[in-house]
């Protein structure tokens, strides 16, 4: 086990390392827009004053409205914003196998529901748009049959990634009560200064390191906690020499964001990092604003000497004086207030294109600027949102959303919750199940560019269907209007399935064919009057139907 707490330590200690370069760049995010996370290298004092050097609210809140923009936008607990579909397309139109991914889709959405994913999610988002990486976890609460979410702080969190670009190692380095400590791992694994804190000082906070990371040393064929795909060790920072816990996942189990990764870099960067030139000068412009507008207000005085420690410039203030020309006069400081209010208006609009706020207000704007907008037009404004955001948008599925399905549908399966597999599916040698995406972030640009598609389609070959009616055969309905269903994500359960919609169509055609042939046999009564009048049983017609 030493050998093993050596090699995580010295682990640690370069992810710790790497980190470093990063610090003082976040220090500057955290002190001018995201002071919630100013504790970077966890030394603040519980309950210190923050943002008492911010003269500027724009950057804060232009982070706040992205950050809320992307959650309501792809995740709002208020929507269906994901589904399940298999990889193989065909399998899709198989009913058991529609069904099943409807019930896991709804057991998913019950998890979620009764997790804490709604609350953890935009302090996450808000990680990724200020810090620039944003970390969450995610693990089943033991005998609840539910599942916790936890959005860890930028400061106690330094990972790495493999050589794909993905986040592999993750170390979390965090304080815990000596007490709690005591009862999550047992007083005998603590060190023992920590077992003399747990007696005598069990609120004294105690900094040990949570580390994940691929089990090199995993033994193929034991089933163990220790020979997990992952790796999973406790350890106090200092003085250990045995691990709090040794145990592993059998997958990844830290969603990880980088809102954008430079090439060389471990590390996201974001729209604040990006801005922090424009964020420091609007500061420092709205500073010097600020002390230019209490001059105004408030100028300096030219009193007299004899006058010292006398003067009272307040309301209804009383000052007496001899001689009528030794007056009190306010020094006049020429300002120009509007250049000044002119150059944070500029910066205020630059920070705001970096974190794209205009994009998440474009009906709000339309609407203060009275313009009517048709649905053509809307729908334009939010492909074009959807397209001049879609890097963000892909990155942030891959990262977080991917993962965080994976890793619920992975612990849903393994609590036994989860809709048995169809056996067709195993018979056609499939297991890759796809998520697709269903917020309208996610699905602005698809609906622009297929819907759109559709309809000017329509448009350009509607007046030669006019002229040339046989061009009709080219068109299957029923695959069309499949397509339009899906680029607007129209809900299945209103969809009538294609076999029910061919016996309906089977029953309409046999009753218009017998309203023809009714239709018919009375215009040929019209037609022949003798035909329509009583057949007389005593004529010889009449005799030969009597014995039918």
């Amino acid at each position: 086990m030493e050998d093993r707490l050596k090699k995580a330590k010295r682990r640690f200690d370069e992810v710790v390392r790497i980190r470093q370069d990063y610090e003082p760049l976040w220090k500057d995010v955290t002190d001018l827009l995201a002071i919630r996370r100013s504790d970077i290298d966890q030394t603040d004092q519980p309950g210190k004053k923050k943002g008492m050097e911010i003269f500027d609210g724009t950057p804060k809140a232009a982070c706040q409205m992205q950050a809320d923009g992307y959650y309501g936008y792809l995740c709002s607990p208020t929507m269906e914003w994901f589904r399940l579909k298999m990889g193989r397309k065909e399998l899709n139109a198989i009913p058991e196998v529609k069904q099943y991914l409807q019930e896991a889709g709804e057991q998913m959405y019950y998890a979620l529901n009764r997790s804490n994913f709604y609350e953890q999610a935009p302090l996450f988002f808000f990680d990724g748009c200020s810090i620039g990486t944003a970390t969450m976890y995610a693990e089943e609460v033991l005998g609840t049959e539910r599942i916790a979410f936890m959005t860890r702080a930028p400061g106690e969190v330094y990972i790495s990634h493999d050589r794909f670009g993905q986040v592999d190692v993750l170390f979390r380095k965090y304080k815990l009560s000596a007490r709690n400590l005591a009862n999550e791992f047992g007083l005998d694994k603590l060190t023992e200064k920590s077992q003399n804190l747990a007696k005598n000082l069990p609120e004294t906070l105690v900094e040990c390191v949570h580390g994940t990371f691929p089990n090199d040393d995993r033994q193929l064929g034991k089933v163990d906690a220790k020979n997990k795909k992952v790796a999973s060790v406790y350890f106090e920072s200092t003085g250990a020499l045995n691990f709090l816990r040794e145990s592993g996942y059998e997958m990844f189990p830290f969603f990880v964001w980088r809102y954008r990764v430079d090439s060389g870099e471990t590390y996201g960067r974001s729209p604040a990092t990006d801005a922090i030139v424009e964020i420091f000068t609007l500061n420092q412009v709205s500073k010097t604003a600020l002390k230019a507008g209490q001059l105004a207000l408030e100028p300096a005085y030219n009193i007299p000497q004899e006058m010292k420690g006398q003067v009272r410039i307040t309301p209804r203030g009383e000052n007496y004086y001899k001689d009528h020309t030794r007056l009190i006069t306010p020094i006049h400081v020429p300002l120009n207030y509007q250049a000044g209010k002119e150059q944070q208006e500029r910066l205020s609009d630059s920070i705001e294109k970096h974190f794209h706020t205009e994009f998440f207000m474009l009906l709000s704007k339309a609407a203060l600027e009275g313009r009517q907008l048709n649905v053509p037009q809307v729908m334009e404004m939010q492909g074009e949102k959807g397209a001049m955001l879609g890097a963000v948008v892909g990155r942030l599925n891959g990262d977080f959303f991917d993962n965080a399905i994976d890793r619920l549908f992975h612990i849903e399966t393994v609590g036994g919750r989860m809709p048995r597999v169809p056996d067709i599916i195993y018979e056609m040698g499939e297991s890759v199940i796809d998520v697709e995406y269903l917020g309208p972030l996610a699905q602005a640009q698809k609906q622009l560019v297929k819907t759109q598609g559709i309809l000017k389609g329509m448009q350009l070959v509607a007046p030669m269907m006019e002229m040339f009616p046989e061009m009709r055969d080219r068109v299957n309905s029923d695959n069309l209007i499949e397509e339009i269903f899906d680029s607007v994500n129209f809900p299945q359960t209103s969809i009538i399935p294609l076999d029910k919609a061919n016996e309906t169509r089977q029953a309409r055609a046999q009753k218009m064919q017998q309203q023809e042939q009714m239709a018919m046999m009375s215009e040929m009564a019209d037609k022949a009057p003798g035909l329509s009048k009583k057949v007389d049983q005593d004529s010889i017609i009449g005799k030969m139907t009597e014995g039918t």
